[in-house]
């Protein structure tokens, strides 16, 4: 299903086991994994990455043919990791500008909000790019 999703924004059709994870090169849909649902930092780069006891979400997109990339966004580090003038967030915002879908992972919708917002409850400049992009058809959100 996000494979599909992911070609029709990016014309690139999944290629399940088959992708290169360079984000330049890769025939495959690029997928960002967005974990900012997670109890925090810690939780969230486990669920993304194969430290995980359970099938990471790293390996499920690859299995699904895409070619994940992971922004570590949550209630713990948002502040530097939304920040566009840190090496965090400017890699978190590269992300979203080279995204063909976003995915949302399950959990506590009320720190995706916190992680996406300003102190003053204004979207930071991660959410401000995410949508935009998706408002020019440019990118698919999706999320459990």
């Amino acid at each position: 299903m996000f494979g599909e999703l992911a070609k029709l924004v990016s014309g690139r059709p999944p290629q399940p086991k088959k992708c290169s994870d360079n984000w330049d090169t890769t025939a495959c849909p690029r997928i960002a994994i967005v974990t900012s649902a997670s109890e925090n930092e810690a939780t969230g780069n486990s669920d993304y990455s194969d430290d995980s006891t359970t099938m990471s979400y790293l390996t499920m997109m690859h299995n699904y043919g895409m070619t994940p990339r992971h922004i570590s966004l949550h209630i713990d580090n948002y502040k530097t990791d939304s920040n566009t003038s840190t090496s965090k967030g400017k890699a978190n915002l590269d992300i979203i500008n080279q995204a063909d879908l976003i995915y949302f992972n399950g959990g506590d919708q009320a720190k995706h909000s916190r992680s996406w917002l300003n102190d003053d409850g204004t979207p930071n400049a991660l959410l401000i790019a995410l949508r935009t992009r998706a408002l020019n058809n440019q990118l698919i959100c999706a999320g459990s």
